[in-house]
């Protein structure tokens, strides 16, 4: 099994466990939409598997949290949408530099 076989599973599991109302999407719809984001040309950094090493990191410290679920969501969506002309702070001031 890959790792992104993995991933998939992962997702739509957990999508499984947290979404619940209808009409949400099917949950390997949304990981199929994810995974196009992540995987795309332009992704650099931030991409599937930055994912996959925040949710390593996740796994380490499961133990500690108390809504393993949502901090998971936040690793999954914190950066899905990536506007390649807009800089962030950071990029801003490093460019003023």
């Amino acid at each position: 099994m890959t790792a992104v076989d993995v991933g998939e599973r992962r997702f739509t599991d957990l999508w499984r466990r947290r979404v619940v109302s209808p009409p949400s999407p099917d949950g390997a719809v949304v990981y199929a939409e994810v995974f196009r984001l992540y995987t795309a040309p332009y992704r650099l950094y931030h991409n599937l598997g930055h994912i996959q090493d925040c949710l390593r990191r996740v796994d380490e410290v499961a133990p500690l949290l108390i809504d393993r679920d949502a901090v998971e969501f936040g690793v999954w969506f914190h950066d899905a949408v990536y506007d390649t002309a807009v800089l962030s702070p950071a990029e801003a001031a490093a460019r003023s530099e």
